[in-house]
């Protein structure tokens, strides 16, 4: 597949963290399987592990536990490190966070364990027991990117999220596909990707307890698993989006926003104008509320 020089692709990306997702939701299952069954885990998958250890009831809900894991790390790599848009003829575009957009609000919840007991994610597998649901749907549920190639196009239901998910205009939907649609041929890349130190940060979106703690640090015993999010470009990973806007957030309302009678829409403008960057409002209530659990 075609790929920028310096950049990594869709699929690559994609991959390593699906792979991510399976290390680790399989180190954390193994913890709650019986001693007697031990013998055979390097054999097992992710998906092995999360049935044994009683974390799903079945092959079908395991690979929906590791789909919305890996959805999950995905929305908030898409968050944390913005990608860039390009064509063969090598033109690139940055584009605002819309146009990575979930129909599900993936990015507007928050990982927690065990998955299939969050009020967040129980609609998933009761969709999934019924039949109505497969757990690969997840992937293809963005607005407008290819979930295989990472191409940019307007799909079914992309208006509809925009105008009820996103509170567009009708007038900004309809300009909005417009400009999705003069984006033919362009694909999602990233030039900036984390290093090792900053991929371990990274992956504290999903660091929910000791367990999973562990499971994290077994992935950097093996350096090269997802080489593509760990370029050896040094040490000082920098800080979190959401923690840099909580602490602007801060910095420019001590009091809170209610009392100057500011909706969220209105902070979130105001902050993107401080910090040079768009910040949407999902960001900004994510950063705050890791922001308040960590006092």
């Amino acid at each position: 597949m075609w790929c920028p020089e310096g950049c990594s692709s869709w699929k690559s990306i994609l991959d390593n963290l699906r792979e991510s997702s399976e290390q680790v939701l399989k180190q954390v299952a193994l913890c709650k399987v019986a001693p007697d069954q031990l013998s055979r885990k390097s054999y097992w998958s992710a998906s092995d592990c999360l049935v044994k250890g009683d974390f799903a009831d079945n092959y079908r809900e395991a690979e929906l536990i590791f789909s919305i894991t890996t959805t999950y790390l995905l929305v908030n790599l898409l968050e944390d490190y913005p990608p860039v848009v390009s064509n063969l003829e090598g033109n690139r575009l940055t584009l605002d966070p819309c146009a990575y957009a979930h129909k599900d609000q993936i990015d507007c919840c928050m990982f927690s364990w065990p998955i299939k007991d969050d009020p967040q994610f129980k609609m998933f597998f009761h969709y999934a027991k019924n039949g109505k649901f497969d757990s690969n749907e997840l992937f293809s549920r963005f607005c407008f990117i290819d979930h295989e190639t990472g191409k940019l196009s307007v799909k079914n239901g992309s208006a509809f999220h925009l105008l009820n998910g996103l509170g567009f205009s009708d007038a900004l939907t309809e300009e909005y596909c417009d400009f999705i649609k003069s984006l033919d041929g362009y694909y999602v890349f990233w030039s900036e990707v984390p290093d090792e130190d900053e991929y371990r940060d990274f992956l504290g979106c999903i660091d929910v307890n000791e367990d999973f703690s562990k499971a994290i640090n077994t992935l950097f015993d093996d350096h090269s698993a997802n080489s593509d999010l760990q370029p050896n470009v040094g040490k000082i990973g920098r800080p979190k989006l959401r923690d840099e806007v909580a602490r602007a957030y801060s910095s420019m309302f001590p009091a809170g926003h209610l009392a100057l009678g500011l909706t969220w829409k209105k902070v979130a403008l105001k902050l993107t104008e401080k910090m040079g960057r768009t910040i949407t409002v999902a960001t900004l209530r994510r950063g705050l509320r890791e922001s308040d659990e960590q006092k």
